[in-house]
C-alpha cells in the first residue's frame, strides 16, 4: 500500500511539472515579425533588339508571386528565388521605346510594385561603305598594325620595302627599310622611327601602334623598345626588352602614361607614369590582342596555340584571371558559348565583351565562363580567317581578315562586301566616325595594302 501511493504521488508530481513547462513554453514563443516585402527592377543593358534588367527582391514568401512587365505585356512570371536576379528581354526593334516594372502579388492581390524603367533601343547603323586600296612599297612590305587620330591624322606600321631601300648609297651608308607610314588626309608618307638600338638595329619593324591624340602615340618595335612620340620628339624605351622575348603584340590603354602590353609567352604588363609591372598571367600561350572597358577597369586579352588552344583572359586591376580556355572545339560551331579560337576582342563597357572567331562574333557578358551568343550570316564558318575586330557600339562593328574579308554588323544585320575578295591579308584596322582604315598585305604582290572605308 505504501508503494502504491509513492507511485501515484510521483505521477501527480510529473504531470504538473509537464503542464507548468507546456504553459511556460507557450509564453516564452515569440510573435512572428513580419517584414515588408520588396521589389526593384533597373536596366542593365540595352542593344538594338534586346534588353537586360536586374531583378532584386526582400522578403518574400513561397507563395508571392513575380511579374514583369514591358510595356503591357508580361515577358516575365515567377516565384521568389534569387535575390539578384538578370532578365534578358529580345525580339524588340530598333530605336524603340519601352517601359519596364515588376509586380508582387500575394493571395491574388498586389502588395508591392516596383518603379517604372524606361529605355530606347539603339538604332541600326548602315551599311554602306565606299572602299579604295592603295598599295605602299615593294615586295616584302606589310603593315602590322593602323591608329587613327581623325580622317587627316593616322598611322600606319610594319615594314616597308622600296626600289631605294636596303642597299648601300652612294657614301656606302646602310639604307635601311620604313617601319612607319604617315596619313595627313592628302597621301601616305614613308617614316622611320629610330630606336636606341635595342636589338642592335636602328630601325626594326613595327609591331603595334596605339594613338590617344596627335601628341599621345606609342610604337611598339620588334625588338622589344616601345617609342613614344610627343607631337615633336620620338622618345625610344628599352626597360621592358629584358622580361621577355620578342615584340609587344598589341596595346591598349588610357594614355601614354597609363597603358596595358601583351606578348608573348603570356606575357603581359602595365605602364604606369614612369615604371613598368609585369602581371602574372597563369599562362605561356602567345597573347594577340588587348582591349578595355573605357573606364578601364576590365582589360581583355586572348591567345591561341596549337597544343594549348584558345584562351580568355581578364584583367581587373593587377589581378589576371582565366576565365575561358578550350582545346578541343576548334571546327565546330555553338550558338550558345565560344567556339573556335579567339582571333579578336573589342568592348565598349564593362559589362560586355565582343569576340570573334571563324565560326562568328560572339557576345558574352563579362562574367562569362565561355556561355556566348553567337550571330553571324549563315550557320557556317566565316570566308575568311579573321584577324582584328573594332567597333564604335554594339551597333557598329567591323571584322577584317584573310581574302579581303569585311564584313559589317550593325546590331541587327551584317553586311559581307564579297565584291572586294581577293588575296588581300588585313592584320588590323580602326574605326571612327564614318571612316574605317584597315591595313595588311597583298599575297599576290607582296606589297603593303591600306583600305579606305568611308560610310555615305
Amino acid at each position: 500500500m505504501h508503494n502504491f501511493l509513492k507511485n501515484v504521488f510521483l505521477l501527480l508530481i510529473s504531470f504538473f511539472l509537464i503542464l507548468f513547462s507546456f504553459f511556460t513554453c507557450e509564453k516564452n514563443i515569440a510573435p512572428v515579425e513580419y517584414k515588408t516585402p520588396k521589389i526593384s527592377l533597373t536596366v542593365d543593358e540595352v542593344a538594338v533588339t534586346e534588353a537586360w534588367l536586374n531583378l532584386q527582391t526582400e522578403n518574400l514568401l513561397d507563395r508571392d508571386v513575380l511579374l514583369v512587365f514591358r510595356d503591357d505585356s508580361v515577358i516575365y512570371i515567377g516565384k521568389p528565388g534569387p535575390a539578384d536576379t538578370t532578365l534578358y528581354d529580345r525580339g524588340l526593334l530598333p530605336a524603340q521605346s519601352h517601359s519596364y516594372h515588376a509586380s508582387l502579388t500575394r493571395n491574388n492581390k498586389l502588395i508591392s510594385e516596383s518603379k517604372p524603367q524606361s529605355i530606347t533601343t539603339m538604332d541600326t547603323t548602315s551599311h554602306e561603305f565606299n572602299w579604295t586600296i592603295d598599295t605602299i612599297g615593294i615586295y616584302g612590305s606589310v603593315l602590322y598594325d593602323v591608329a587613327m587620330i581623325d580622317e587627316n591624322d593616322i598611322w600606319a606600321v610594319g615594314e616597308i620595302h622600296t626600289p631605294e631601300t636596303d642597299r648601300y648609297d652612294s657614301l656606302g651608308n646602310w639604307v635601311p627599310p620604313f617601319n612607319a607610314v604617315y596619313w595627313d588626309g592628302q597621301q601616305w608618307d614613308l617614316m622611320r622611327i629610330k630606336t636606341n638600338a635595342c636589338g642592335g638595329v636602328d630601325y626594326p619593324p613595327i609591331k603595334a601602334i596605339l594613338a590617344f591624340s596627335h601628341d599621345d602615340v606609342l610604337f611598339a618595335h620588334t625588338d622589344g623598345s616601345i617609342t613614344y612620340y610627343d607631337g615633336n620628339n620620338f622618345i625610344n624605351d628599352c626597360s621592358l626588352i629584358t622580361q621577355f622575348n620578342g615584340s609587344v603584340r598589341k596595346m591598349w590603354g588610357v594614355t601614354g602614361n597609363d597603358f596595358f602590353v601583351a606578348s608573348g609567352y603570356g606575357f603581359t604588363a602595365h605602364y604606369n607614369s614612369s615604371s613598368w609591372q609585369k602581371l602574372e598571367s597563369g599562362t605561356d600561350i602567345d597573347l594577340l590582342d588587348i582591349w578595355g572597358s573605357p573606364d578601364g577597369s576590365v582589360i581583355w586579352t586572348y591567345g591561341y596555340s596549337d597544343f594549348i588552344g584558345t584562351v580568355l583572359l581578364k584583367i581587373t586591376g593587377y589581378k589576371v584571371e582565366k576565365v575561358y580556355q578550350d582545346i578541343e572545339n576548334w571546327y565546330t560551331i555553338r550558338q550558345d558559348s565560344i567556339s573556335g579560337v579567339i582571333t579578336s576582342l573589342w568592348t565598349d563597357d564593362s559589362r560586355r565583351i565582343y569576340l570573334v572567331t571563324p565560326a562568328g562574333l560572339y557576345s558574352a557578358r563579362s562574367n562569362t565562363t565561355g556561355e556566348a551568343s553567337r550571330s553571324w550570316l549563315a550557320n557556317d564558318f566565316l570566308p575568311g580567317f579573321p584577324r582584328r575586330l573594332r567597333g564604335q557600339g554594339r551597333n557598329d562593328l567591323i571584322i577584317v581578315g584573310d581574302f579581303t574579308f569585311i564584313a559589317h554588323y550593325n546590331g541587327l544585320s551584317w553586311k559581307y562586301y564579297e565584291e572586294l575578295k581577293s588575296r588581300i591579308r588585313f592584320r588590323s584596322l580602326d574605326y571612327k566616325d564614318d571612316l574605317v582604315i584597315a591595313v595588311g598585305l597583298d599575297l599576290n604582290t607582296g606589297r603593303a595594302i591600306t583600305m579606305f572605308g568611308r560610310r555615305y
